[in-house]
């Protein structure tokens, strides 16, 4: 039983059924109505599927009418004694009536059964059956339809139950004859699992034929290797199913921000596929991975259609994507699996059957994967494909199931087991642990996608070999049928796909740059014979069989490297005994233009720190030999005059244990290349002789097509609406009536109409030109603004509407909206925070770093409660999170309270995912600051306080500030504020502040006012003050709200940077454009890339500027 296979009572002979039937077989029955035809059926709760005996179905034939078969293939039938086995090849889909309620059933068809119909643990699930033994009854439910059934009591001899025991794995079969049986005792060392929750579900096992086929087709073994091997499988030949098991020590549980119900809207199933996809559906509820459900978390669902016809079903859960929490649980990387590839002589791949499915959810994190179809709800009952967290729910089961005893000989990644081993002895015990905790965790194998005992097996992407790892050949085909590319995306996707193998191509980086070029959008796409060269060379490199051997961490590592104008890289080796290199990885890369100009030292170290940075999961802790024909590289461990990036740099590399060596040029083959590129003439790259003298660095040739038009005036006068009509009045001379009236405004002088404007005579632009020119003379007076745009073409030049034309032309300069300091900065809606007790709303920030203090303190964090003003101030030694949190949460919330709310700028401290999650525990909101708008946190007008006090304090010793804390932190609450008019001690603490003079002399005339009525009259003077302050502010400034996705321009805070001959002034003023994604407030917003959904800011309105498209020049 605890091989799950499909178990069912078989009888020897057909004489024997009936005595079978009556005397032994002692389960409950039921009457029902199979086609209309009445019959008993068994329950067996010892049966994972339900079946029909293959007689009856022939001798009623007739009577059966029309009923749907099903064909089924590599199915295999066990007896109850587990005495054979027998292949079944036909399901059947038959109406059943069960007291007059109707419903469908799948019964597999079972020759020699010893009763018309036994119902398995499928229906049993189905349906819901509840069984009493005490009463004998049942109670089931088809179709939301409650039945109650009665059965004969003396017909039961036992059920059984399956159990786990936390000490020992193995399932136990325990058959409960006696009602009374002591239940404390029973779940004291066991955990039941309630077949409600977690069905048992039928299991498709592989042929023992079919295992002996594909062992005896494997060349590698010999005859006494082939039978041991399929001894080995025959044995665990029930873990081999194309139906997914269930995991019994892992339940995935999904932790989800925010409950609300959502419902997507489902996306409509084509007609011709619904009866599929409803099959699909049944197969699935079947198997146990759906159920029916009231959920309220609706997801749409997509179904797919195979190439063989079949319907799989995706959830599309990007809704549930967004509230679910991160579980960033992952496997080891590619490349560090495949660096403990070692000692791989013998390779086996073990794929898990549909391996999400195996993993059950968790009962209360079922309801959030709900779908619909037809108007029914259904939901996982395990972890489907498609939500975010599924990867990290099969690395934790994984983990449980092998925990760390198979680590030494797996490669395991997602649902890719790989095992190594070095002799075919261990191999065979190494796969037996690997099915043996499998087995014991209910999980299984498909047998058709595993592979054992070879030489090589593909594993992501590669192809392990006992000699080395190798590009798969399946994938690399496709980049020998790449197509040459015709635009930017093809190559971009072409360069992505070869991308996965650089580290088996020698020189990648520096063979690829030539394309890599046309990538930028800076260059123009043109596809030249060059760069069809480059491609065909590029495929000419996957052709060659690179082995990369499997490094061997016993022997010493030689990492030769190199460096040239435009592209580092390096060869990491190791010597073989018969001294030849194995080739362990290449590695390349081109460099920044930054980097482009480094020193020649500079570049190659900056070679070795990147060849060490990407092969550390080799090397750390092992013997390394660094090869590099640059002399001055030899003796940077030992010179002190370096600056401070070969300082950095230096420090980064002394973690490993290395050795550098000088080599000649002509033994640094592989990496020196580099430095021998011959690039095109058309690369960027190349160095442009420098004049002797400066010239202008600024274009001022006149755009073609306005000098064109230049040259056809007349003729494009002659053809504008508006100009046309005088130029042919004109042109007639004196015979028109209307030619006087119009030479007093216009006149034509060869053949060129020209317009009367004051004293002068001015060339009329048609409306075709009238852009080109202004955008030529903003172009050719350096981006100009419009009265000088207008003052300049004045002189010569009149259109219709000139000046607003010029205006509204010049403000969508892209250019001009980036780099001009707006002199009107945008003014939001002033409005204050609304706080009416206390703890509502807190104000959080930092100050420093100061001069080490007392107690190695080097920061401040200053809070204010936003409503009672009460500052507290509290000396820090580090401005982290971890920090930070314990200080709140540990310190101030016990002592004062917890507020509702946080407001804190936008540090990296407090947009930490540690911050975040804190505070959502605890039932805080998280409020931020617009980004560089200190004026937003009401925490900085005390802390510009607090800096007064420790200048005036502190301006000798500047050590000795945190001494001089407590003092200031109670004058700060001591002191009757301006906008409450009470002290904050009043106000937060309840109690009166102690003056310096009570101790001589007191006033018994003051009277002190209720707590109630000091807030209340602090409420009052909050909501007054800020009315007032922020009328003023509306009154003297016009206010400017964004629409959602208004584009807009964000300022930007570029940062100098000496050795790059970068300064900020020089930058330019703005960055964009960005579109208004949400509105926080009146006065705040978050922006957004166009093309993008990635949130930027809070930003102030003061912060952004409308964008305008540019108007075309033509």
């Amino acid at each position: 039983m605890c091989d799950r296979d499909f178990l069912l009572q078989e009888d020897k002979t057909e004489s024997d059924q009936t005595t079978t039937n009556t005397n032994n077989f002692k389960c409950p029955e039921i009457n029902l109505l199979i086609n209309k035809i009445p019959t008993t059926a068994l329950l067996d709760t010892g049966a994972n599927v339900s079946c029909v005996a293959e007689k009856w179905v022939l001798e009623n034939k007739h009577k059966l009418g029309h009923f749907e078969e099903l064909p089924l293939t590599g199915v295999h039938i066990k007896t109850a004694v587990c005495e054979k086995s027998k292949r079944v090849s036909k399901i059947l889909l038959l109406n059943v009536s069960v007291n007059g309620i109707e419903t469908t059933l799948q019964l597999i068809m079972v020759p020699n059964l010893v009763h018309h119909v036994i119902l398995g643990m499928d229906t049993i699930r189905i349906w819901k059956m509840e069984l009493n033994f005490n009463k004998y009854t049942i109670n089931l439910n088809i179709n939301n339809n409650d039945i109650l059934l009665k059965f004969d009591g003396s017909n039961y001899d036992g059920i059984l139950c399956y159990l786990t025991n936390d000490n020992d794995d193995d399932y136990d079969d325990l058959s409960i004859y006696d009602e009374n049986l002591n239940q404390e005792n029973l779940t004291h060392n066991y955990d039941m699992y309630c077949t409600k929750d977690f069905p048992i579900t039928p299991t498709l096992t592989t042929d023992t034929d079919l295992i002996k086929d594909t062992i005896y087709t494997n060349q590698r073994l010999n005859e006494e290797q082939k039978e041991q091997l399929t001894n080995l499988l025959t044995k665990y030949q029930n873990t081999f199913s194309d139906t997914p098991g269930l995991c019994n020590v892992y339940q995935h549980k999904l932790e989800i921000k925010d409950t609300t119900t959502f419902k997507q809207q489902s996306y409509p199933v084509p007609l011709i596929h619904q009866n599929a996809v409803m099959e699909e559906i049944n197969r699935m509820e079947t198997l146990g991975i759906i159920e029916r459900s009231h959920s309220t978390f609706i997801n749409p669902i997509i179904p797919v259609i195979k190439k063989s016809g079949e319907i799989r079903l995706c959830l599309d859960a990007r809704k549930l994507n967004q509230l679910l929490i991160p579980d960033y649980e992952c496997n080891r990387s590619v490349n560090e699996l495949l660096g403990n590839a070692c000692n791989a002589k013998w390779l086996t791949s073990i794929d898990l059957t549909a391996s999400y499915w195996q993993i059950p959810l968790s009962q209360e994190s079922r309801q959030y994967t709900g779908f619909q179809f037809r108007g029914k709800t259904y939901h996982y009952k395990v972890v489907p494909f498609g939500i975010s967290t599924s990867q990290a729910a099969l690395v934790h089961a994984l983990d449980r199931v092998f925990a760390d005893e198979v680590e030494d000989f797996t490669l395991i990644y997602v649902d890719d087991i790989c095992v190594i081993s070095s002799n075919f002895t261990d191999h065979l015990s190494h796969i037996e642990t690997i099915l043996n905790k499998l087995t014991k965790a209910n999980m299984t194998v498909k047998f058709s996608k595993s592979t054992f005992c070879q030489s090589s097996i593909p594993f992501l992407g590669y192809t392990l070999t006992e000699s080395g790892i190798q590009m798969d050949e399946s994938k690399v085909q496709p980049i020998l049928d790449f197509p040459t590319p015709t635009n930017r995306k093809q190559l971009k996707s072409f360069l992505g796909c070869i991308n996965y193998y650089n580290k088996f191509i020698d020189h990648y980086s520096e063979t690829i740059q030539p394309l890599f070029r046309l990538t930028s959008k800076k260059n123009k796409f043109i596809w030249t014979k060059e760069d069809d060269v480059t491609f065909a060379k590029i495929k000419s490199l996957f052709l060659k069989t690179n082995v990369l051997h499997h490094p061997d961490v016993t022997k010493t590592f030689f990492l030769q490297t190199d460096a040239s104008d435009y592209a580092i890289g390096g060869h990491l080796y190791q010597l073989k005994d018969d001294g030849n290199k194995a080739a362990i990885v290449f590695l390349s890369r081109v460099l920044q233009p930054a980097e482009q100009r480094f020193t020649t030292t500079e570049k190659e170290l900056l070679a070795i720190v990147y060849c060490l940075q990407k092969t550390r999961y080799l090397i750390l802790g092992a013997k390394l030999k660094i090869l590099t024909d640059n002399h001055a590289i030899t003796f940077l461990k030992t010179c002190k005059l370096l600056n401070n990036r070969l300082t950095r740099w230096i420090l980064a590399i002394q973690e490993y244990n290395f050795e550098i060596e000088h080599c000649k040029g002509t033994d640094n083959q592989t990496a020196d290349t580099l430095s021998r590129i011959t690039y095109p003439q058309s690369s960027p790259h190349l160095q442009q002789p420098q004049p002797d003298f400066i010239v202008s660095y600024i274009r001022k040739v006149v755009n073609p097509q306005l000098r064109k038009n230049f040259l056809e005036l007349a003729k494009l006068q002659t053809e504008d609406p508006l100009l046309r009509i005088p130029y042919a009045i004109l042109e007639l001379g004196p015979e028109s009536p209307l030619h006087e009236r119009m030479s007093q405004k216009y006149m034509l002088n060869n053949g060129i109409l020209y317009q009367k404007h004051r004293d002068n005579w001015l060339i009329v632009i048609p409306e075709v030109t009238v852009n080109l020119l202004i955008w030529e003379c903003h172009h050719q007076y350096l981006h100009c603004g419009a009265k000088k745009c207008f003052n300049i073409l004045q002189e010569c030049f009149i259109f219709r509407n000139m000046g607003r034309r010029i205006r509204t032309t010049l403000a969508t300069c892209d250019s001009c909206q980036r780099c001009k300091i707006s002199q009107h900065p945008l003014h939001g809606l002033a409005k204050g925070i609304t706080c009416t007790a206390k703890n509502d709303h807190l104000a959080i920030d930092l100050i420093g770093p100061l001069p080490t203090s007392v107690g190695n303190t080097k920061f401040i964090l200053i809070t204010i409660d936003i409503f009672t003003k009460f500052v507290k101030l509290y000396p820090i030694r580090s401005a982290n999170t971890r920090t930070i949190i314990n200080k709140l949460f540990g310190t101030h919330f016990i002592q004062y309270g917890q507020p509702k709310k946080i407001q804190s700028d936008n540090g990296t401290q407090f947009k930490s995912r540690a911050w975040i999650r804190k505070l959502e525990e605890n039932g805080i909101i998280p409020i931020y600051s617009p980004v560089y708008y200190p004026c937003y946190n009401l925490a900085e007008r005390p802390i510009k306080e607090v800096k007064r006090c420790l200048r005036t304090y502190c301006a000798q010793q500047h050590r000795n500030w945190a001494r001089y804390i407590p003092d200031i932190n109670n004058c700060l609450n001591e002191t009757h504020h301006e906008t409450t008019g009470f002290t904050p001690n009043e106000l937060h603490l309840g109690q009166k502040d102690a003056r310096f003079w009570e101790r001589f002399i007191t006033n018994p005339f003051i009277i002190d006012l209720p707590l109630e009525r000091k807030i209340y009259l602090a409420s009052q003077r909050i909501k007054d003050k800020q009315k007032k302050r922020a009328d003023k502010l509306n009154q003297h400034h016009k206010v400017t709200t964004f629409k959602i996705n208004d584009l807009v321009l964000v300022k930007s805070h570029p940062l100098s940077h000496a050795l790059l001959g970068e300064t900020s002034k020089l930058f330019e003023v703005y960055e964009g454009p960005f579109k208004i994604h949400r509105i926080l407030g009146a006065s705040t917003y978050i922006v957004s890339p166009p093309d993008k959904q990635q949130e930027l800011g809070p930003y102030h309105v003061s912060a952004l500027k409308k964008y305008i498209n540019p108007i075309p020049e033509e």
